[in-house]
């Protein structure tokens, strides 16, 4: 430590000594915090802006539901098994957006479109931020748009150009030397 921060501390004012002596709990040291009060409105119309980070949307018939989750056929009582499932919540085309282990132990990983999943399923996911509904689940209720006036993205993400299969020709290509012949000049040529 350097000694103007020793001397502080040895001798820390009357600010510094009046905190020591409010936390020790000596009697008769009082203190407090003063400020200006502000005066607000609040809009009951107001709504809060959307955030990158927030939940994803959820189409409004899927929502506001307890789900269960699915759970192997020969547990205690009947279960929630695959076929249950769909029976009981119906099912929902989504898009994956993060590597998971999927229905019957399937992998899932990013960018793939997944259709026919149990509801239960696809809610846990969009939940967990590794999904998100595609955007026809919205289209019957009219929501896409009222959706996007919140600030809400409904699109899925963009995809990046080697992902996408309009550029699988040019990066199956395979790519040219011609720096080979810089770095190293070809025999016969030097």
């Amino acid at each position: 430590m350097k000694d103007s921060e020793l001397a502080a501390i040895a001798n820390p004012g009357e600010a510094g000594a009046r905190a020591v002596g409010l936390f020790s709990g000596q009697p008769g040291v009082d203190t407090s915090i003063t400020r200006t009060p502000r005066k607000l409105n609040v809009d009951p119309n107001a709504r809060p802006p959307a955030r990158e980070d927030g939940p994803r949307p959820i189409p409004r018939r899927f929502a506001g539901r307890n789900y269960e989750a699915l759970t192997g056929t020969g547990t205690k009582g009947d279960g929630m098994g695959l076929q249950k499932s769909v029976e009981t919540y119906g099912t929902a085309k989504i898009h994956v957006t993060r590597n998971v282990m999927g229905v019957n132990g399937e992998h899932w990983f990013e960018g793939d479109e997944v259709t026919d999943v149990p509801v239960n399923v696809a809610i846990q996911l969009v939940g967990d931020k590794s999904a998100y509904f595609d955007k026809r689940e919205f289209k019957s209720e009219g929501e896409i748009e009222a959706l996007e006036k919140l600030g809400y993205r409904v699109e899925p993400p963009m995809l990046k150009a080697k992902d996408r299969p309009e550029f699988a020709s040019v990066v199956a290509r395979k790519t040219s030397k011609w720096l080979a012949g810089t770095v190293q000049p070809s025999p016969g040529t030097a």
